[in-house]
C-alpha cells in the first residue's frame, strides 16, 4: 500500500518524546509521503522529540506539504536549531504550517528555524506561529533576512502575539523577487510592546510588496498611539493592488483629539480597487477632526465592517463617518459597531439616511446600543430602509438606548415590507418598551413571507405572562420560520 497523506486533528494528550519519535519513524518509512498534517500540541515532546520528529520526516524526499502543531511542548532554542537543520533537507516543500505557540524558542531558535525555511526554495505558503516564545526585535529582523531568500513565496502568515517586540523591523529594503511574489500577508502582533516607530516600520515594509492583494494586521493592545496609526494607514493606502484589508488597532492608546496637525484629507488612497475592509478601533479616542480610517472608505468597497466601540465618538464624528460612507454605493455587506459612544439622534438620522441610500445592500448589521439615540433615529432608519429591496439579513442592537413604543411600532411596520428578508435579529434589552410593542412585532413577523431565522434580546422577565404566550404563539404561525430564539434560548416549533 502506498501512503501519500497522513493527517490527524485531535492531539493525543500526554504524548512523550519517545512516542513522538516512534510516530515519525513510521512516517520515515513511507517513501511516497507527500503531505503530513499532525496536531501534537500540549504534550511532553520537548527538544529531543521535536528534533527527531523533523529529522525523520525530512527523509521523505517527496514531501510537499508539512502542517505540524507542536504548541505547548517545552521546546527551546536547542530543539528549534535541530528542527531548522532538518528543514534544510526538505527541498520539495511547497507548504509549511508550523505552530510552536507557548514554547521557549527565543531569538536564537527563531534564527535557526528561519535558516532552515529559507532553504525551501519552492515554498509558496508559509504559516509560522510563535506566540508567547520570548521573541524580540532581533529575532524578527533575522527572520526577515532569511525570508527574502524564499523568492517564490506568495502567502505569509506570522503569529507573534504575547512577545516583546517593539520596532518590528521584519523587512528592510527587500532586494529579492519576494517583493513581487508575496500576495497575501497576515501578521498577528497583539499584546507586544509595539510602539510608534514599530508601526511606521511595518507600514514602510508593506509598500514594497507591489502585488499585495490581501492584508491582515492584528496589532491590538500595543502602544502605537495616534502617530503610529496614522503613518501605518498612510502606508497601507499606497498598496495599489490591495483587495482585502483587515486592520485591528483596538486598545493602542490612540487619541485623535490630541493632534490637530493630522486631518482626514491628508492623502488620497491608491488602493482604489479595495473590495473588503475590516477596521477595529475599540477602546481608543476618535474625534471628527481626525476620524482615523475614513480615507479607506472607498467607492469600490463591496464589504465593510467598522468597529469603533467605546471610542467617545460624538455627533460631529458620526456625521463625518456618514459623509464618507455615502461614497460607498457598491456595498452589499455592511456592519457598523458603534456600541457605547456619545452620539444622539442629530447624527443618528444622518447615518440612517446614508445607509438607506445604498440600494444594493444584502446584509446590514448595526450595533447602536449604549448611545443617546431614540425614536427619531429608528423612525428614519425604518422608513428609509424600505428602499433596500434586496436586504436579506438585518441585525439591529438598541440596548440601553432611548427608543420607545413609537420607534418599535414604526420598525415593525417597515419590516413587513422587506420582501427578501430571511434573517432578523433585534436587541431591545434595557429599553422602555411595553407589552404592546412586543405583541405588534410578532404580528409583523408573520407577514415577512421569507423570514426563516429570528432572534430577539428583550427584557423577558418584565413582560406579562399573557404577552409572552401571545408572542411565542404568533411566531409559531410564521410558516417559514425554522429557527427563532428569545434571549439566546431556542424556541421549539
Amino acid at each position: 500500500m502506498i501512503i501519500q497523506t497522513v493527517r490527524t486533528h485531535q492531539s493525543p494528550q500526554k504524548l512523550s518524546k519517545i512516542q513522538a519519535s516512534l510516530i515519525s519513524k513510521g512516517l520515515q518509512s513511507c517513501k511516497n509521503l507527500q503531505s503530513v498534517s499532525l496536531n501534537l500540541s500540549t504534550n511532553k515532546i520537548n527538544d529531543e522529540g521535536a528534533a527527531q520528529f523533523f529529522e525523520h520526516v525530512s527523509d521523505c524526499s517527496l514531501l510537499s506539504s508539512l502542517d505540524i502543531n507542536f504548541s505547548y511542548n517545552g521546546i527551546t532554542k536547542q530543539g528549534a536549531q535541530r528542527m531548522g537543520n532538518a528543514l534544510k533537507k526538505c527541498q520539495n516543500l511547497f507548504i509549511i504550517h508550523l505552530k510552536l505557540v507557548k514554547n521557549l524558542i527565543q531569538d536564537d531558535g527563531l534564527n535557526e528555524l528561519a535558516q532552515g525555511i529559507s532553504n525551501c526554495q519552492h515554498l509558496k505558503i508559509l504559516s509560522l506561529y510563535l506566540n508567547d516564545n520570548e521573541i524580540r526585535d532581533q529575532g524578527v529582523q533575522q527572520l526577515g533576512k532569511q525570508l527574502e531568500k524564499n523568492i517564490n513565496l506568495d502567502q505569509l502568515t506570522l503569529g507573534f502575539s504575547f512577545n516583546f517586540i517593539t520596532k518590528f523591523a521584519l523587512f528592510g529594503q527587500v532586494q529579492s523577487n519576494l517583493s513581487s511574489s508575496l500576495q497575501k500577508i497576515t501578521i498577528e502582533l497583539s499584546k507586544n510592546k509595539l510602539d510608534q516607530q514599530g508601526a511606521v516600520n511595518l507600514g514602510i515594509s508593506l509598500i514594497q510588496f507591489s502585488n499585495l492583494t490581501d492584508l491582515t494586521l492584528d496589532l491590538r493592545q500595543n502602544e502605537i498611539k495616534i502617530e503610529g496609526a496614522h503613518h501605518l494607514i498612510m502606508c497601507v493606502q499606497k498598496c495599489s493592488n490591495l483587495l482585502n484589508l483587515s486592520l485591528i488597532l483596538m486598545n493602542n492608546e490612540i487619541n485623535s483629539n490630541c493632534d490637530n496637525s493630522l486631518n482626514n484629507n491628508e492623502q488620497a488612497s491608491y488602493c482604489c480597487n479595495l473590495q473588503s475592509l475590516f477596521l477595529e478601533f475599540w477602546y481608543n479616542q476618535i474625534c471628527s477632526q481626525y476620524f482615523l480610517g475614513l480615507n479607506l472608505l472607498l467607492p469600490s468597497l463591496k464589504k465593510l465592517n467598522l468597529s469603533y466601540s467605546e471610542c467617545q465618538i460624538r455627533d460631529d464624528g458620526i456625521i463625518s463617518l456618514s459623509q464618507k460612507l455615502s461614497q460607498c454605493q457598491q456595498l452589499k455587506d455592511l456592519c457598523l459597531n458603534l456600541y457605547s459612544n456619545n452620539f444622539s439622534d442629530i447624527s443618528g438620522q444622518a447615518l440612517s439616511t446614508v445607509i438607506s441610500s445604498i440600494k444594493d445592500l444584502r446584509s446590514l448589521v448595526l450595533y447602536l446600543n449604549l448611545n443617546k439615540i431614540g425614536d427619531e433615529t429608528i423612525n428614519f432608519l425604518a422608513f428609509q430602509l424600505i428602499q433596500c429591496a434586496d436586504l436579506n439579513k438585518f441585525q439591529l442592537n438598541l440596548q440601553k438606548t432611548l427608543i420607545s413604543d413609537v420607534g418599535i411600532q414604526n420598525l415593525s411596520n417597515s419590516i413587513t415590507q422587506f420582501r427578501n428578508l430571511r434573517t432578523l435579529s433585534i436587541g431591545l434589552m434595557e429599553t422602555n418598551i411595553s407589552d404592546n410593542s412586543i405583541t405588534n412585532l410578532s404580528y409583523s413577523l408573520q407577514k415577512c413571507a421569507n423570514l426563516s431565522i429570528f432572534y430577539i434580546e428583550v427584557m423577558w422577565l418584565k413582560l406579562s405572562p399573557e404577552c409572552k404566550k401571545k408572542f411565542v404563539k404568533q411566531l409559531k404561525k410564521a410558516y417559514k420560520l425554522v429557527d427563532f430564539k428569545i434571549n439566546n434560548q431556542r424556541i421549539r416549533q
